[in-house]
Parts: structure tokens; C-alpha cells; sequence
């Protein structure tokens, strides 16, 4: 049951929808109906500026690891770098309360569904689970982001390797690692469907470039 409670709780975190309560708080604005329509931290930077844009950045990403402290405190879990009770049921717990922090992020019943694209909530997966292998996963992806000159690619890119490298390097000596590994690989493919615009301009060579301004 720890698994279906973790998720709701985690659900309930990721409803903190920063980009959209910030730009009807302070900037009077629905963050959907500018700039690609998206409430996350890459639309916020052309529309609300890179001030707004690092402080959603950092408040989702910490939302997704609220939800998986909270979640291994509760229920005898672990991450990167705490333990909680026995550990019992090592990172699942964490694990199953990010996924649905980044659940509430991209499907938030309040916005009718339509929320952001779920990547800085995946960061913070990441971050609770192994901040070193994380770290490595972000340096490939900023060197994706120099080679195309575009963050889409960089995303899909982390998406593809981060459950590839969890598999074969860190998890596979813990405790449940195939259902882990399995639920970072169903939270990757729901964010992929995120991004299925961004891979379709990708593929047609229209992706926005660095430096490119949105268009009007």
C-alpha cells in the first residue's frame, strides 16, 4: 500500500505549480497563454524573465525531492543521502513519490491537466536517488545542449540515458532495483510524450536554436 500512498502524496506535492501561481501573483498573467504555452522553466524565461525562470526552476526541483523525503521518512525508505527507519524498502518509496510529484506537475487536476513538461521534477528524482550519477547525466546533456544549440535535444537525451544508466551502473545493487528501474522508465516515457512537439521539430529540423527569440 506504501507504493499507492506515496504516489498520492507525491501527486499532492507536484500541484505546487510555481510558474502559474507566480505569473497570477505577481505578473497578472496566465503562463499557458504565452510564449509556447507551457508553465514550465524554459517558457518562463521568455516570458517572465530568468529571475522568475531560476526560482521556478529550483522550487519544482525541490518539490519532487520534498516528495521523496517525506515519502522515505514515512514509509522505512532511502535516497543519496539519508535513511530513514530500517530502510526496509530502500528508494521505492522516494522513487514512487516523485513520480507522482512529477505526475501532479504534468497532470494537475486544478489546470484542468495541462501542466508543465515534468523536467525539473525528474531532476529532482535524480538528485534524491544518486547525485553523482546525476551530475554525470547533466554534463552529458549540456554537452548535447553546446553540440545541437538547443535545450529539446538535451532533454530527450537525459530522458533516454538517465534510466539506462540507473540500470547497469547504480541500482542494480539495491533493494528492488528492477521495480525501480521500471518506474524511472514509465516516468521517462510519459515525460517523452511530453516532449513529443519538441521531438517532431527536432526531426524536421525546426527545433529553436540558442540565442533564437520565440516567435511572435
Amino acid at each position: 500500500m506504501f507504493r499507492f500512498y506515496s504516489l498520492l502524496i507525491g501527486y499532492a506535492f507536484g500541484h505546487l505549480q510555481t510558474s502559474y501561481i507566480l505569473g497570477k501573483t505577481f505578473r497578472k498573467i496566465d503562463i499557458r497563454e504565452h510564449g509556447t504555452g507551457n508553465p514550465g522553466t524554459m517558457n518562463s524565461v521568455d516570458v517572465m524573465g530568468m529571475r522568475y525562470a531560476v526560482v521556478i526552476l529550483v522550487i519544482d526541483v525541490l518539490k519532487s525531492v520534498a516528495a521523496y523525503a517525506v515519502c522515505s521518512a514515512l514509509f522505512n525508505g532511502a535516497g543519496a543521502s539519508f535513511v530513514f527507519g530500517d530502510a526496509s524498502n530502500g528508494f521505492l518509496p522516494g522513487i514512487y513519490g516523485s513520480a507522482g510529484a512529477i505526475l501532479g506537475h504534468s497532470f494537475p487536476i486544478y489546470m484542468r491537466f495541462r501542466g508543465g513538461k515534468g523536467m525539473a521534477c525528474y531532476l529532482g528524482l535524480c538528485l534524491s536517488t544518486d547525485v553523482l550519477m546525476t551530475g554525470l547525466v547533466l554534463a552529458i546533456a549540456i554537452l548535447t545542449v553546446f553540440i545541437a544549440r538547443s535545450f529539446s535535444p538535451a532533454a530527450i537525451v537525459s530522458l533516454v540515458i538517465l534510466p539506462a544508466a540507473f540500470w547497469f551502473i547504480r541500482l542494480k545493487f539495491e533493494p528492488f532495483y528492477m521495480e525501480v528501474v521500471l518506474v524511472i522508465l514509465s516516468v521517462s516515457c510519459i515525460l517523452m510524450l511530453k516532449h513529443r512537439g519538441n521531438i517532431r521539430h527536432i526531426l524536421n529540423g525546426t527545433d529553436r536554436k540558442l540565442g533564437k527569440k520565440p516567435p511572435a
